[in-house]
């Protein structure tokens, strides 16, 4: 079967690396943006068809709340780019199995998400993370400052008649409930 990766691909494969933007000292941070950074360029549907999310959730398991710490404060770092692909790994990772949702991973999925929409100036990552919204609400309660952000966004853009779902805003306004317990 003939090879059909274009030259530059090749190329960029050999040396990712050298167009890395980590910042970051965390072993477990640095193989959590290689994952990203090799496959930067690689189609789509590998991050939510092809195991590209799984294989970065596979290594998030590992991760302890200082490996949290180091993630988030990496992340402003990223490119728009890497952000989109993070998005699609927090939200299509391991989502079929039914005990995931009770595992530490899962937590800091839903916390990571909550924290990125924070963290993006990228309209389009909002909006997908706002679509993401049960995600959020199934984690453990976030910090109430990065949900009314959420919250704040998503009623500025109704105000503005964007076409936002509801479902997605409630969901949000139940986890804003959640922390205030």
């Amino acid at each position: 079967m003939e090879d059909y990766t274009s030259e530059d691909l090749k190329a960029w494969y050999e040396n990712f690396r050298v167009n890395s933007n980590t910042k970051s000292e965390n072993v477990k941070v640095k193989s959590i943006y290689d994952i990203i950074l090799r496959n930067e360029y690689t189609d789509s549907d590998y991050w939510y068809m092809g195991g590209g999310a799984d294989e970065f959730i596979k290594y998030l398991q590992s991760f302890n709340i200082q490996d949290i710490k180091d993630l988030e404060k990496d992340i402003p770092n990223w490119t728009n780019d890497q952000l989109w692909i993070l998005r699609q790994c927090l939200v299509y990772g391991y989502r079929e199995d039914d005990n995931h949702k009770k595992s530490n991973t899962f937590k800091n999925q839903s916390y990571l998400l909550t924290f990125l929409f924070s963290a993006t100036d990228d309209e389009d990552i909002k909006i997908d993370v706002f679509e993401s919204a049960e995600i959020i609400n199934d984690g453990d309660p976030k910090p109430l400052e990065l949900l009314l952000n959420i919250k704040k966004w998503a009623e500025n853009k109704i105000l503005n008649s964007e076409n936002l779902d509801k479902f997605h805003f409630e969901q949000i306004e139940e986890a804003i409930k959640k922390t205030s317990r």
